[in-house]
């Protein structure tokens, strides 16, 4: 009797072990997957699931097996990256499947971490469209190349649930390699721990060799190429030794990031490319408009990493303080930055040149817009802009 008792103990106490275990199965690839997920785990090298945070399989995923979350889309991820109120919250349906959630998790992360407040940069005005679009996400779809789906960014098309961590926010995720071929990581199982992934790499599945990019965006892969003329220092260091508007935390050998130009606007806030409240999802403002005056505010962006004092006194180029500022002689306005400059790099020109074709004309001369380098900081151009006929106009050395 009292081995039959000790049996059934041991039985009971397997399955109930087991619940849990399969419950976090569910949502890994696969029991090698489930395996380094659990030492991971132990060990706090990720966040979700981890004893640090205290996050259980069950706050995200439901009892009834398989892969089925406790809530959907982008929401089964702000329940706990918000800092929706109870009311909010439960008018959205948020945690109605799992009120431990809700009570041990949401309660704990959106009162005291600002920084975990996702919902608040999707509440801006400019922002990926995580929540406007729904019902077309797949497990298994492919962003780059050829996707049959409608353009849309939910939160694990850029996060992995089960790897993402304090340092290493994006992967293990398909990406874009830089020379345009699409790779598929190794999956979990198969990766040394803590391999990073690039954000630029992230961002051209959706912004170049994308099936679906909008006709009114560029091809970013091609803009940051490395055998342009010119570009910004993304995927590998620029190809101009001579920059002095740089500020002291820069130099013509740094590397930048998307996100040191695209992030949130609140420097408190959660960062990284969710909202902003500039246009493209700008941290800083960037003034696009023409005949607008000067000023730091209006181009706070160029000016996070070009010293204003040195782009006003001219030191890169002899009239850039007439271009941005205005000619008062003529009574033209000042131009934007983005008239001559394209941020992200130039196919055509040096210095990121690539002319606005809705402010700068063709040189009623020669039916041209043209830019050509003469050498170290000395150029001439070829085109008509604000009534003014440069055919052409040449710039010496400053």
């Amino acid at each position: 009797m009292r081995q039959k008792i000790k049996i059934s103990v041991i039985i009971f106490l397997f399955f109930i072990l087991l619940i849990p275990i399969r419950v976090a199965a569910a949502g890994a690839e696969s029991v090698q997957d489930f395996q380094k997920l659990k030492m991971r785990s132990r060990s706090g090298m990720t966040v979700h699931g981890s004893l640090i945070t205290g996050v259980r399989c069950s706050y995200c995923h439901s009892r009834g097996g398989g892969r089925g979350l406790s809530d959907h889309e982008e929401w089964g991820c702000l329940v706990c990256h918000s800092a929706l109120n109870d009311a909010e919250a439960t008018s959205r349906g948020l945690g109605k499947k799992n009120p431990r959630m809700r009570q041990n998790v949401f309660g704990r992360f959106q009162a005291k971490e600002k920084k975990l407040d996702i919902l608040s940069a999707y509440r801006k005005q400019y922002t990926h469209p995580t929540l406007s679009i729904k019902g077309v996400h797949g497990a298994l779809e492919e962003l780059s190349g050829n996707n049959e789906a409608e353009r849309h960014a939910e939160c694990p098309d850029c996060h992995h649930r089960h790897e993402v961590s304090q340092w290493n926010k994006l992967g293990p995720i398909e990406v874009m390699k830089k020379s345009g071929m699409k790779e598929k990581l190794k999956k979990l199982r198969n990766r040394e721990v803590g391999e990073p992934v690039k954000d630029y790499e992230l961002c051209f599945n959706c912004h170049s060799d994308n099936n679906k990019l909008p006709v009114d965006q560029t091809n970013k892969r091609m803009d940051f190429d490395e055998n342009n003329p010119s570009y910004h220092p993304v995927l590998s260091v620029g190809k101009n030794g001579n920059v002095p508007s740089l500020i002291n935390d820069y130099t013509a050998e740094s590397i930048i990031t998307c996100s040191d130009c695209h992030n949130n606007d609140d420097k408190n806030g959660p960062q990284g490319p969710h909202g902003s409240n500039y246009m493209f999802i700008l941290k800083n403002r960037y003034s696009i408009e023409d005949g607008l005056s000067e000023s730091p505010g209006e181009y706070e962006l160029c000016y996070t990493c070009h010293k204003r004092s040195s782009i006003l006194g001219d030191q890169s180029f002899t009239l850039h303080r007439m271009h941005i500022e205005g000619n008062p002689v003529t009574g033209n306005k000042g131009t934007s930055c983005f008239t001559c400059h394209d941020a992200h790099g130039s196919e055509e020109n040096t210095h990121l040149i690539r002319f606005n074709k809705e402010v700068v004309f063709q040189n009623p001369s020669t039916n041209e817009i043209k830019f050509v380098d003469k050498g170290e900081l000395e150029g001439e151009c070829s085109l008509m802009c604000h009534d003014t006929n440069h055919n052409p106009k040449v710039y010496l050395r400053p």
